[in-house]
């Protein structure tokens, strides 16, 4: 009796690793945009979830606006390569993130601004995390 027992119970775990080893729902592919030579890309995604305070967040970089998005949506803007220094303004304790541009290169900078004014991020994120991220967000402007 405690050998059938053990038998499904193997079983079981079995077809649970299986399914959990499963390759999930593919998500639709990352956006490729083009970069004109000698240029970089930024893309900006807004991972905010939707709270009481407004949604939209804006970037700038040096002080001029480059990018503005609600939740869950990214925008791409092609940068110069050197220094940038990218602010996410709506956010009341934001903080600066400076990168030096290399042309042909892309980089992604998250906007995060949770529940609570303590909950907020401005910050880089690799290209990995980035893609996947991009995956299931939408275009700026996209319905």
């Amino acid at each position: 009796m405690a050998r059938g027992r053990w038998a499904r119970l193997v079983c079981l775990g079995t077809a649970l690793a299986a399914a959990g080893c499963a390759q999930p729902a593919q998500d639709a592919p990352a956006p490729v945009y083009s970069l004109q030579p000698g240029m970089a890309g930024l893309y900006a995604l807004n991972i905010s979830q939707p709270t009481v305070f407004p949604s939209e967040k804006t970037v700038s970089d040096w002080g001029t606006e480059i990018a503005r998005l609600d939740h869950g949506r990214y925008v791409f803007v092609p940068i110069a390569p050197g220094r940038h220094n990218l602010r996410c303004d709506d956010l009341p304790l934001t903080n600066d993130v400076t990168i030096e541009a290399t042309a042909g290169k892309l980089y992604y900078l998250t906007i995060e601004m949770g529940a609570t004014a303590q909950v907020q991020h401005c910050e880089l994120i690799t290209q990995a995390t980035g893609n996947a991220l991009l995956r299931r967000m939408k275009p700026e402007g996209q319905d």
